[in-house]
């Protein structure tokens, strides 16, 4: 009934709109052109007034600024007849534009005969004798005219007249039916709105008051039938609600918890970095003495067995406490070492290859579910094996401590915007606490002493500089499954960053390098000349006698602010800088050297104890090797090899 009585009210109105609009649409039209045609009239009127008085001036008078003035007039009242003939509507107002336009021409046509005779010369008294008849007719005709306006003007008062009428007449209707509805809502409202709200509010204040069984009975008008039904609804939901709250609550602290064990072991993190990245420096050099010494001493072939025993237990101490800080280092530098374009699918199958026969022969079968097609990443890749080595070695041992055989299965794939790598096992598993912990800096589960509880930190770190997640699920004797996402490389025809590939960090395990014999030969490098620079006089006396196995002469500087004294001893065949030192450092020296002997800039090594101090000059280092200490005489070794090959 209520959406009937706003129809008929809506339908009311729109006609009284739609009236009134027509009313003023005709009125104004007419109107408007009725006013045009008069303006237009009275504008003919003074022309044709202007030009018969300047004609008759001129003819008494003979004044050429009357002529000009007569022309002017002439002009404008032919425009004038032209523009009332061209905007007629009507066939009258046509036909009368029509006769006016002929009796202007018939007096124009005659005044301009007169005025164009040569003066002195006798008007045609005929002539003359025309003017005020055809002026008389013209005058009757614009006479006619208007009143013929006057007319039109008058009947569109009329009509007017009768449209106000009727609109008055509708406006008295929708006047009193406001009122008549209003009585009528008065009681309809009283019957289907008021009464159910009155009852909807006392089952309000028995939900306010904690009663939450109310009942009621629902209106059958649709508004109040839906608000009724929905507070009952609601009612039973807030009771099923009050349930569930307190288990709802204790979901959100665990995850408020779990949050704040996340910004932790994140402060954690970053308090080591910047710890790592301060004393590495400190810890490196005389490590890198105490290493390269052990090992010249080991190159004496006349130790006895019980001395080479002790020195080799000291470089091997030397060199695990060299893996310590290089996981430190590595994990303390913020920026992947080096990023290529690579198949994500390489990293497991290189793992498989490293460590499947080792696997198989302690029983532990391997399932590996490769993708199809390439999954293209940007990231470090000998990074990323090692991460996928250290959950491997993870694997094996929690299989090994747990059961006899066991599984590992591996998982490459892709999932949106991610590729996915997956390390699953069915050993030992771990608890809640462990789980909460795993990634923390040293915290481990095996009791060795070789074992630092870094792995799991640094995968953690390399992982986070790839822009990626890892993360962990395990369960006590049921397994443990480590999942990696990185993101996909944005697009296929990225450039590949290449950096120095020198700058790798030192793997958690041993290289070949660490298990070779520290005596070799250099026969190679003969009559290789050096120049050392380092602040740290042990550093230089190692690198003195190491390079006195291959015969080569090394010059040691130790102030850096002598350089250019020291350049007047050349030529020299090599350079190797540290890069950290007091007054001008290593980055100084190759700036003068790039400056002064560009040569032998080419034949540049820096030397670094903290491999994120030369990650800060990247673009500065481009193509120069990086020596990283602790360094050991292999690598050393390597290093004058690539020497030699540049000089040749």
């Amino acid at each position: 009934m209520e959406a009937a009585t706003v129809l008929l009210a809506l339908f009311l109105m729109s006609g009284a709109l739609v009236l009134s609009v027509l009313i003023r649409s005709q009125f104004s039209s007419g109107v408007e052109d009725l006013h045009q045609q008069i303006a237009l009239h009275s504008k003919i009127h003074e022309a044709f007034d202007g030009t018969v008085l300047a004609f008759w001036r001129y003819y008494d008078s003979k004044d050429p600024a009357l002529l000009q003035q007569y022309g002017n007039y002439s002009i404008e009242l032919r425009q004038f007849v032209k523009q009332n003939t061209e905007t007629s509507i009507t066939d009258a107002d046509q036909q009368d534009a029509k006769n006016l336009a002929q009796l202007e021409t018939a007096i124009l046509s005659s005044t301009d005969r007169l005025v164009a005779a040569p003066p002195g010369k006798l008007a045609n008294e005929a002539a003359l004798a025309e003017i005020p008849v055809r002026e008389l007719a013209v005058r009757k005709a614009l006479s006619a005219t208007a009143q013929a306006q006057f007319d039109r003007l008058q009947s569109a008062t009329d009509r007017l007249a009768v449209y106000t009428r009727v609109l008055r007449a509708v406006l008295l209707v929708l006047g009193l039916f406001p009122v008549v509805v209003m009585i009528w809502f008065r009681h309809s409202h009283q019957l289907h709105i008021w009464d159910p709200l009155d009852r909807l509010h006392r089952m309000v204040l028995e939900v306010k008051r904690g009663n939450l069984d109310v009942q009621g009975t629902v209106p059958s008008n649709v508004e109040l039938g839906s608000v009724t039904a929905a507070f009952l609804t609601m009612s039973a939901e807030l009771r099923d609600m009050r349930t569930s709250l307190e288990e709802k609550a204790r979901q959100r602290a665990m995850q408020l918890e779990a949050a704040q064990k996340d910004l932790l072991r994140a402060a954690k993190l970053a308090s080591l970095g910047q710890l790592v990245s301060g004393v590495a420096h400190e810890i490196n050099n005389p490590l890198t003495s105490i290493l390269g010494f052990s090992e010249i001493v080991l190159a004496n072939d006349k130790l006895s067995d019980t001395v080479r025993n002790q020195v080799r237990t000291m470089r091997d101490e030397a060199l695990r406490l060299k893996h310590l800080v290089a996981n430190l280092c590595q994990f303390a530098r913020r920026t992947p070492q080096q990023l290529h374009r690579l198949d994500l699918r390489s990293i497991p199958d290189r793992l498989l290859e490293l460590r499947s026969y080792q696997l198989a022969a302690n029983n532990i079968r391997q399932e590996y579910c490769r993708a199809e097609k390439p999954i293209w990443i940007k990231g470090d890749y000998d990074a990323l094996l090692q991460v996928m080595l250290q959950l491997t070695l993870n694997a094996e041992h929690a299989i090994r401590d747990h059961r006899e055989s066991g599984e590992i299965s591996l998982h490459c794939e892709v999932s949106g915007a991610y590729g996915l790598l997956s390390v699953a096992d069915n050993g030992c598993g771990m608890n809640e606490e462990m789980r909460d912990h795993i990634f923390d800096p040293f915290f481990t589960t095996r009791p060795s002493r070789h074992v630092t509880g870094l792995g799991l930190s640094v995968c953690h770190g390399i992982i986070e500089q790839h822009g990626g997640e890892i993360a962990v699920e395990s369960e006590l004797n049921k397994g443990t499954a480590f999942r990696i996402c990185v993101p996909l490389a944005i697009n296929e025809s990225q450039i590949e960053t290449n950096l120095n590939a020198a700058k790798l960090a030192p793997a958690p395990c041993k290289t070949r390098e660490e298990n070779e014999h520290p005596g070799f030969s250099m026969a190679s490098a003969d009559s290789v000349r050096v120049l050392a620079i380092d602040d740290e006089a042990d550093i230089l006396s190692f690198v003195v006698q190491a390079l006195s196995f291959a015969n080569g002469r090394v010059i040691t500087l130790q102030d850096s602010n002598q350089l250019e004294m020291a350049l007047h001893q050349g030529p020299f065949d090599a350079v190797l800088c540290d890069l950290k030192m007091p007054g001008r450092d290593g980055l100084a020296v190759l700036h003068e050297l790039r400056k002064h002997q560009p040569d032998l800039a080419q034949r540049f090594v820096l030397m670094t104890g903290n491999l994120a101090d030369a990650d800060r000059a990247a673009t500065e280092l481009e193509g120069v090797p990086i020596l990283a200490k602790p360094f050991t005489l292999a690598r050393l070794r390597e290093l004058l090899n690539h020497v030699r090959d540049r000089i040749s």
